[in-house]
């Protein structure tokens, strides 16, 4: 079976920062499954992926005040469905900049926890090596301005 023959689930979310007190902090859910990332769900007939990622951190942590700074590659991954059919996952994350609001965990949506983690400390919380690349991705697009934001110009602090 070709990947192109592999049923494929496409999802969308995002990395989520804020600066506290000169601090970079970034958004965090602990999901049903017990792991740590980044609010993210799958797209729904006719929505975008950047729609899908405002949607899905609307819905799963209540923050709706995002500015967009850029998108990160996207990603893809196989996994077994029911440990016997084969998938392929299509992820588009962005990196967004939240300056007000706190993040409430929708339980209904399967998070229990939603909250503002330090940079350094959100790498050893995240669960899986894909997610912790994203993070590094999106603290660059944040602190070099590298996405569709600000035109390059440092956001926080030294970029290097």
């Amino acid at each position: 079976m070709t990947s192109s023959t592999v049923p494929t689930e496409h999802s969308a979310g995002g990395v989520v920062f804020r600066c506290e007190s000169g601090d970079l902090k970034v958004l965090l859910i602990l999901d049903g499954h017990g792991n740590w990332g980044f609010p993210k769900g799958h797209l729904e007939s006719g929505e975008d992926a950047l729609g899908a990622a405002r949607r899905e951190i609307a819905e799963e942590t209540g923050l709706t005040d995002l500015t967009l700074l850029g998108e990160l590659p996207r990603t893809q991954w196989f996994f077994l469905k029911k440990k016997k059919e084969k998938r392929r996952k299509i992820c588009d994350l962005f990196v967004f900049e939240a300056e007000s609001g706190e993040p409430v965990p929708r339980e209904a949506e399967g998070i229990s926890r939603a909250e503002w983690v330090d940079t350094d400390r959100a790498l050893l919380y995240l669960s899986y090596d894909n997610t912790k690349e994203a993070l590094r991705a999106g603290i660059a697009v944040y602190l070099t301005g590298a996405g569709e934001g600000d035109g390059g110009v440092a956001r926080f602090g030294k970029a290097g």
